[in-house]
């Protein structure tokens, strides 16, 4: 083994320069440029597209114009969805419609429950999801008169206030006519018994006269009905055709 000792005064130090070789040196204590530059990114080549033949062409531009229609669709199934949800809102159930007189609603209405709602849905057009849905019409009994439930939209409640207040003035134009012509039947009764009753020149009372009379006097009492009832029944069904108009 060699051992070296260390140089203790000038004249004995070490020449460095002539232990290590000149080029190693320097390639060690030379400053190398390339530390302080960053690699430059070098963008490879984009690959070439191939030319597009004028039936690939054609294709892609019926592509396009699918998508695009189909974007359309899907908005236009959004916007439906959203108006179906704004008219679920609105939608409400309402009780206990009446007519005045409440027996209007069993003569009038009883019976015209498509015509009604064929009427109702007149007033407003709905989308195809509600039609056959919406307005629903109820009639119900309670307490020996008819009430009616209808649900819809404010549109339709609305409507159908309208024909009740119709039917209730139709109902009351009607008896008031009922009323009228009873009232002018018994007047002409009453003329012909005190014609009857109170002749101008007085008759000797007779028993075959006063038995005529009470006949008379029956008989007359039993038109007068009948002509009362044969009116009621007659103008009730001619204000009843009013209402299919």
């Amino acid at each position: 083994m060699v051992y070296f000792k260390a140089p203790t005064t000038n004249k004995d130090k070490w020449n460095v320069n002539g232990i290590i070789d000149k080029d190693l040196l320097e390639s060690l204590t030379s400053h190398d440029k390339d530390v302080d530059v960053p690699p430059e990114y070098v963008e490879p080549n984009k690959p070439l597209q191939p030319e597009l033949t004028q039936d690939e062409k054609q294709k892609l531009k019926e592509l396009i114009h699918r998508i695009g229609e189909l974007q359309k669709e899907l908005d236009h199934q959004k916007d439906y969805e959203k108006h179906l949800k704004d008219l679920e809102k609105k939608i409400t159930t309402q009780t206990k419609y009446v007519t005045k007189p409440p027996e209007a609603m069993q003569t009038y209405l009883l019976g015209k429950y498509e015509l009604i709602t064929e009427h109702l849905n007149d007033q407003q057009t709905l989308p195809d999801y509600y039609v056959y849905k919406i307005p629903r019409l109820f009639f119900y009994e309670q307490e020996s008169q008819y009430n009616a439930s209808l649900i819809g939209l404010p549109t339709h409640h609305h409507e159908f206030e309208l024909v009740l207040q119709r039917i209730s003035y139709l109902s009351h134009e009607t008896e008031y006519v009922k009323y009228m012509y009873k009232r002018e039947v018994a007047e002409t009764v009453q003329s012909v018994i005190k014609i009857i009753t109170k002749p101008e020149k007085p008759l000797q009372p007779s028993q075959t006269w006063q038995h005529y009379t009470n006949c008379f006097m029956q008989i007359l009492k039993d038109k007068k009905q009948q002509h009362i009832e044969h009116f009621d029944e007659y103008i009730t069904n001619k204000s009843k055709l009013l209402t299919d108009q």
